[in-house]
This record gives C-alpha cells, sequence and structure tokens, in this order.
C-alpha cells in the first residue's frame, strides 16, 4: 500500500506584537492527507500545535514563513523526551495508514441477521 502524505497549514494565530515583534505566531492549525495510490481513499488527520516565546534572535516575519518551516515547529512542539520530531511524525502517518487500510478491509461490517425478513 503506497501512501503519499501532503501537509498543509490551515491556520495561523498570531500575536500582534510580542516585546519588539510584530504578527508572532502562536497557535498552527495543521492537517496532514494520506492518499492511497492505488485506491485513491484519502484520509485526513488535523491538529493544532502551540508555540512558547518568540525569541528575537531567530525570529522570521510572519510574511516570510514557509510550510516547511512551520511543519519543523509544529513536530518540534508535539515531539518531547519519549518521542522526536520524525517519530511525531512517523505516528501520524501510521494513523492515517491504519484508518485507509481500515477503509479498505473494514475489520467490522454490519450485517443483517440471517433469520430478518427483508421487505421487498
Amino acid at each position: 500500500m503506497a501512501i503519499t502524505y501532503i501537509w498543509n497549514i490551515d491556520l495561523l494565530e498570531t500575536k500582534p506584537t510580542d516585546g519588539d515583534l510584530i504578527d508572532v505566531v502562536a497557535v498552527a492549525h495543521w492537517s496532514v492527507t494520506g492518499t492511497d495510490e492505488a485506491t485513491g481513499i484519502k484520509v485526513t488527520n488535523r491538529g493544532t500545535a502551540s508555540f512558547g516565546a518568540a525569541s528575537a534572535d531567530n525570529f522570521t516575519a510572519f510574511n516570510s514563513l514557509t510550510l516547511d518551516q512551520v511543519k519543523g515547529w509544529v513536530l518540534d512542539a508535539m515531539s518531547n523526551e519519549d518521542n522526536t520530531a520524525d517519530e511525531v511524525e512517523q505516528a501520524i502517518q501510521e494513523r492515517i495508514a491504519s484508518k485507509i487500510n481500515n477503509q479498505i478491509n473494514p475489520p467490522i461490517i454490519s450485517r443483517t441477521s440471517p433469520w430478518s425478513v427483508i421487505p421487498e
């Protein structure tokens, strides 16, 4: 099962000012869509990530931000001492792959009991 994953940053919440800095990103709303290449089935996982205080030393002006940069911030914000950013991204992809697989091969199927009469 080959799956293509596409990240998107759907919305950025900013602080108008933070000290001398302007339009400081405080929260990112993100999504990752996985598409199974064989079936075309798509599954999207969404979330939010909050960021700590901005630093003037490595600040990027709002209009100069890139998807890859903010994606990195999101993954860093979601990582911890037990899971690196790469492991967090892998876990997101595994959740999406599992949901796609469950659509292709449902683990439970609803069926009418054999003694039920279906009206014609």
